[in-house]
C-alpha cells in the first residue's frame, strides 16, 4: 500500500501504526500509560500514548493531545535530556 493510501486510511489513533512500514520499521503497538511520559504536575494534557516502532534502541511514539506541537517539543526534549533518541508523532 502506497503512503498517501495509508495516510488517507487514517481514521483515529490506532490506525497510526499502519505509518511505520513507510518509515522502514515493523508495526508495533504497545500502549503507554499518558502520565508516565507527562509529569502530574505538567500543564499539558495527553490522553493517549503508543509505541508504534522500534529499531536497535530508537522508538517511534504516537501521542494524542490538544497540543500536539508543544507536546512533541517536549516529549522529545525530556528524551533528549534521559539521553534517548525518539520520533514523536503528536496528533489533536
Amino acid at each position: 500500500m502506497s503512503l498517501v493510501l495509508t495516510l488517507g486510511g487514517i481514521r483515529g489513533f490506532r490506525d497510526l501504526a499502519g505509518l511505520m512500514p513507510h518509515l522502514g520499521q515493523s508495526s508495533l503497538w504497545e500502549e503507554l500509560n499518558p502520565g508516565v511520559l507527562v509529569p502530574v504536575n505538567s500543564s499539558l494534557e495527553v490522553t493517549a500514548a503508543s509505541v508504534l516502532g522500534r529499531t536497535a534502541g530508537f522508538e517511534w511514539l504516537a501521542v494524542a493531545t490538544g497540543e500536539p506541537l508543544l507536546a512533541a517539543r517536549r516529549l522529545a526534549a525530556r528524551f533528549i535530556a534521559q539521553g534517548k533518541l525518539v520520533g514523536v508523532l503528536a496528533f489533536d
